[in-house]
């Protein structure tokens, strides 16, 4: 497994954020991450970096793209190897391996600017970059400083204006899939109270249809916000070889469609609320039915052959 976090950190220059970010680094063994809106000059990269307290990392960032430093990614030397493939003011794609990874991925790190126009460079680029990496797990994520729809935000402007279609088209155009995640939906506090409270899921973690089948089990997790406005983000990354099958493989018996509650399983497993991309959503659904089935399985169906030997054996003995 390999686990990936990225983080809009709101400033990387005072001793409290760097003791954070190395608190998040260790407590969830991460092996990379890009920090966002970093704020750091380029005279003291280096020393910023050091600051962060991280052995055997080592760092990269889009500097060269900006007044400083916007996009900030650090990896574990003893971990992951990784290249730096093409970096900008919005984005720092690497290409990385890992003894741990069956395959070598794709990682997009994304601080999208402020203004939609500054935006349309971003969106072009990740449609631009799509088909040369449909081979390549790749994965985009960070703070895109866009929403998909307009229940992606509480409180504010309630009204949806044309500019704001841009980054879905991008995503679809791309044909990008977001991560399953779990905990917060909304990843941006404007620190208000009351009436006055904004929310709005800017932050985002999306693979291509190649991730997704090479790490089925992909998840993030949205944490609670800290000492920046943003939550950070954690990808897990499990190779499917590594997943030990907690069941022995399923059968379908076409005797379970002949039961009057067949029906009834089904429609109540097909049903249940999953939040997620449509993938997921289908996915678990499965699961969910599956595990109605084994139920139904191990109440009535169980050990089939035995029990036609059984009975085969008493009408055998009921003729003497």
């Amino acid at each position: 497994m390999i686990s990936i976090g990225s983080w809009n950190i709101w400033g990387l220059n005072n001793l409290q954020t760097q003791k954070a970010v190395q608190e998040w680094t260790n407590k969830n063994n991460l092996e990379l991450f890009g920090l966002l809106e970093t704020k750091v000059a380029h005279a003291n990269l280096d020393t910023v970096e050091a600051k962060l307290g991280l052995p055997h990392w080592k760092f990269t960032s889009n500097i060269s793209s900006s007044t400083s430093c916007r996009i900030l990614v650090g990896w574990n030397l003893h971990k992951i190897s990784l290249t730096c493939v093409n970096a900008s003011s919005q984005w720092l794609t690497c290409g990385i391996t890992a003894p741990t990874l069956l395959v070598p991925i794709r990682v997009t790190f994304i601080y999208g600017h402020n203004t939609p126009a500054a935006r349309t460079i971003l969106w072009n680029h990740l449609c631009q970059e799509s088909p040369l990496n449909a081979n390549t797990s790749w994965i985009v994520l960070g703070d895109f400083n866009a929403i998909m729809n307009a229940g992606d935000r509480s409180g504010g402007d309630i009204n949806w204006y044309h500019h704001q279609h841009a980054f879905s088209n991008c995503i679809r155009q791309a044909e990008l899939i977001q991560l399953p995640y779990t905990r917060l939906k909304f990843s941006w506090h404007n620190g208000q109270q009351g009436a006055h409270t904004i929310q709005k899921k800017l932050d985002w973690i999306f693979g291509n249809s190649c991730l997704f089948s090479n790490f089925p089990a992909a998840h993030s997790i949205f944490m609670p916000r800290l000492i920046s406005d943003h939550s950070a983000m954690l990808l897990h990354l499990t190779n499917p070889t590594s997943v030990k099958p907690r069941h022995s493989p399923f059968k379908f018996l076409n005797a379970w469609t002949d039961r009057a509650d067949f029906m009834g399983i089904v429609s109540t497993s097909w049903t249940s609320h999953i939040t997620g991309n449509p993938i997921y959503q289908f996915t678990t659904k499965l699961c969910i039915l599956k595990t109605a089935l084994r139920k139904l399985h191990h109440h009535h169906t169980s050990h089939i052959a035995s029990k036609v030997g059984q009975a085969k054996t008493t009408w055998q003995n009921a003729q003497f």
